[in-house]
């Protein structure tokens, strides 16, 4: 009879272990998953903090070209309707008189005073 229970304790003994195996592998593989989405979310703000600058950057350059109210700004397809980057913006120097007269689609670029850059 105390044979039969060995095999027992023998039998509980490698089902406790095989168990815990079990859990190391599963927390070792939640800690890898937890590891890279840690790693995602780091890249994507740096990626936005990077988008940030650029447009901080642009808009600096474009304040830095336009000066303080001496320069008028127009975009890129103002002067070709088929412009290949429509959404970039012109500085324009307004040294020349006004003409209020005049209707906008009489304006053409030949027009302004002096272009100064994108």
């Amino acid at each position: 009879m105390p044979r039969s229970k060995g095999g027992f304790a023998l039998l509980i003994t490698i089902t406790l272990l095989a168990f815990l195996v079990l859990l190391l592998v599963s927390l070792a593989s939640l800690t890898r998953v937890e590891t890279q989405v840690a790693s995602n979310n780091q890249q994507l703000a740096q990626a936005r903090q990077n988008a940030l600058l650029a447009l901080n950057v642009a808009l600096g350059e474009l304040q830095r070209t336009t000066g303080p109210d001496r320069r008028a700004t127009a975009p890129a397809n103002l002067a070709n309707a088929a412009a290949a980057s429509p959404h970039w913006v012109g500085v324009y120097g307004n040294s020349a008189a006004a003409d209020y007269t005049q209707k906008p689609s009489v304006i053409t670029p030949s027009s302004f005073a002096c272009y100064n850059g994108w």
